[in-house]
């Protein structure tokens, strides 16, 4: 049995995972959810200046992991260019700060990474 799972949820729209990540939105939200009802769950998102930055769409990540339960932790990484996404400028801090000031009136356990 697993005790705990810490699950990517890399955006909030499905053209940002047909694109980015050959898959869907729903299916991710769709594991999120079962796997929420089986064990501890995390979720993490990496921040990607003008792909996922918005604070509408931390926003509405927030809202719709709150309604599953506002004590999921809730960590927000900081983008370093590499490998395909070498020319990109890494996440400024500010941004971080400003999404996780939007996320935690929802959530109750914010974490900023990869500082």
């Amino acid at each position: 049995m697993t005790d705990a799972i810490n699950i990517d949820l890399k955006a909030f729209t499905d053209s940002f995972y047909k694109k980015e990540c050959k898959g869907d939105l729903e299916t991710v939200k769709g594991n999120i959810l079962a796997a929420a009802k089986e064990c501890h769950i995390e979720i993490t998102t990496l921040i990607i200046p003008g792909l996922n930055d918005s604070i509408e769409e931390i926003t509405a990540m927030a809202q719709w992991i709150a309604a599953i339960d506002p004590e999921i932790p809730y960590h927000l990484s900081r983008f370093h260019p590499r490998y395909q996404m070498s020319d990109m400028e890494p996440t400024p801090v500010d941004t971080l700060d400003n999404a996780a000031e939007a996320a935690s009136q929802y959530l109750r356990y914010i974490y900023l990474g990869n500082l």
